[in-house]
């Protein structure tokens, strides 16, 4: 009994263990019932053999529509490492929400339950793992567009240079190795130095993580981009922080 009360505490500080914990009383009381020496006839014995039966299957039910529709809500605090990686986790979903609202951009959604999933499970957990740090280049003209944004990188162990022009970026680069390069596309050199960069950069072998954060009307070159060799262009915070963390963190785990 004791180590079923200590088993007990222990799923009762997830939602998923809840679950789990009333399924195992569930079975145990019918099972009891049915396998006691009590004076139930057949015929009452009969409907709970039946729900003895059918459970297993409602319960599937319900843990695919909960894994499809509520994944988010299934975390509890304790699932993560430490209580630093649960607030920077919160942090994180907050910074990335104000990066989409000061955007300005009328085709970004609110995140959703998946954006707050992949956070969680695509990013910081495996940053959790190797505890690596990232150095990138940030390409823009007004780089305190990309506050809210940046931000949302740092709990991830990811810093920046930052770079206001092709010539600044292309100087940095020779004095230091980068793990990738963010850049914007229209600069006061021109409205295609996103591609100009990118291309230069290529044109010396250099294979480089290269992702274009820039408005929406500047999405129309987003196909040249990638034919060029970028590896994601996006107009949405939520999705360049998406790519990018993929494309480091899950290269290194």
């Amino acid at each position: 009994m004791n180590d079923f009360g200590n088993t007990a505490k222990g799923l009762a500080k997830n939602p998923l263990g809840i679950l789990a914990l009333f399924i195992v009383l569930v079975y145990s009381i019918s099972a009891a019932l049915v396998f006691s020496k009590t004076t139930l006839t057949p015929h009452e014995r009969m409907p709970i053999i039946c729900f003895l039966i059918a459970f297993p299957v409602l319960v599937l039910a319900v843990f695919i529509y909960l894994v499809v529709k509520h994944h988010e809500k299934l975390f509890a605090p304790s699932d993560f490492r430490s209580d630093e990686a649960y607030m920077q986790t919160l942090r994180g979903v907050g910074l990335l929400t104000a990066a989409n609202v000061a955007s300005g951009n009328p085709d970004v959604a609110p995140i959703s339950s998946e954006d707050i999933n992949n956070i969680v499970t695509g990013t910081y957990s495996l940053y959790s793992k190797t505890r690596k740090k990232y150095e990138l280049l940030w390409v823009d003209d007004y780089p305190r567009n990309n506050d809210f944004l940046r931000e949302a990188f740092e709990p991830l162990g990811f810093t920046f240079t930052e770079a206001r022009s092709t010539r600044e970026a292309l100087e940095a680069m020779r004095r230091k190795k980068f793990a990738a390069i963010i850049s914007d596309m229209g600069r006061l050199e021109g409205e295609r130095e996103g591609l100009v960069l990118l291309e230069d950069i290529r044109n010396r072998g250099d294979e480089i993580p290269f992702f274009i954060y820039a408005s929406h009307p500047q999405m129309r070159y987003r196909e040249e981009a990638l034919k060029m060799g970028a590896q994601g262009c996006s107009a949405i915070p939520t999705e360049i922080y998406q790519m990018v963390t993929a494309a480091l963190l899950q290269k290194d785990n």
